[in-house]
């Protein structure tokens, strides 16, 4: 499963961005004079666990709603489906 992600950056954070993706292949690099930001595109290769556990930690980094209750049965999610491919349920 191919995964495109995009980083718009805005010129002055340009040295942290760069320093912090130092190894990064990014397919292409757009810049944009009207927001002054440069958009970085990323695509990223994985499989079917891989993206629902990309997923799951994504909504546990960015909700910011989420009950406690919640919270645990994403981080079990993660668990389980990592548990699965560790044993080669799963791919």
């Amino acid at each position: 499963m191919k995964i495109v992600e995009q980083f718009h950056v805005a010129v002055k954070d340009l040295p942290e961005f760069l320093s912090d993706n130092r190894a990064t292949k990014f397919k292409s690099i757009k810049y944009d004079a009207s927001t002054n930001k440069v958009t970085f595109i990323k695509e990223l290769n994985y499989t079917e666990a891989e993206f629902n556990m990309l997923t799951l930690r994504t909504l546990l980094n960015t909700a910011t709603d989420l009950t406690a209750e919640e919270k645990n049965a994403a981080e079990y999610a993660i668990s389980c489906i990592k548990t699965l491919k560790d044993m080669g349920v799963i791919r």
